[in-house]
């Protein structure tokens, strides 16, 4: 009678033993899998700060009591392919850079760094809205904004010396400021799918 219930207790709690055997086995792979995620998005972050430093040598990173200025809006018509937006020029003293761009310009800006600096606090730009060109009060609101935006970026120690900054200032050419904004986003996609490859 002993016997049998010892066979009895024995095929009945070895199971469950397995079971939580398995979860817990199951629990501390998930858990090793999380730490080395982790691990390599910390290795890529000090990438990052590495990179961004070896690139901080532009004359801005030169340059103290950087001040930026975003004034003289110009509307652009539309097409049958693109509807029209505005432009705004946009000088940096005391280097004298002037350029121009739009709006989406600086929300690519925007996008461009929280990406690269995800655990930075970066000043917002203006939730996008269409314009007005004859509305002269949302336009100066919207040109005392972007202006905000790109001063209180120089605020900031560490992404104030991206030469994505350089670019966006300095870059005349509609053309070339293109060209040079894809090569940023080569950038990030390169980093990331490095992330992706180290999981």
């Amino acid at each position: 009678f002993s016997v049998s219930i010892t066979l009895c207790f024995y095929f009945t709690v070895t199971p469950v033993y397995c079971i939580v055997i398995h979860i817990l086995r199951n629990q501390f792979i998930i858990s090793q899998k999380y730490i080395d995620i982790q691990k390599a998005n910390q290795n890529m972050s000090e990438a990052l700060y590495e990179k961004c430093f070896s690139m901080a040598h532009s004359e801005l990173s030169k340059v103290s009591n950087i001040n930026i200025t975003v004034s003289e809006p110009e509307a652009v018509k539309g097409s049958l392919f693109y509807s029209g937006y505005i432009t705004y020029l946009v000088t940096t003293s005391p280097l004298e850079y002037k350029v121009r761009r739009k709006y989406s310009d600086f929300l690519w800006l925007h996008n461009f760094l929280q990406k690269f600096y995800s655990f930075s606090v970066l000043p917002p730009v203006p939730k996008k809205k269409t314009i007005d060109k004859h509305d002269e009060k949302a336009i100066q609101k919207n040109i005392r904004l972007l202006q905000n935006f790109l001063n209180n970026i120089f605020m900031n120690p560490l992404v104030s010396k991206h030469t994505v900054l350089h670019a966006f200032l300095s870059i005349e050419s509609g053309q070339d400021w293109s060209t040079k904004k894809k090569e940023y986003e080569r950038s990030i996609s390169t980093s990331h799918e490095h992330i992706i490859t180290t999981n």
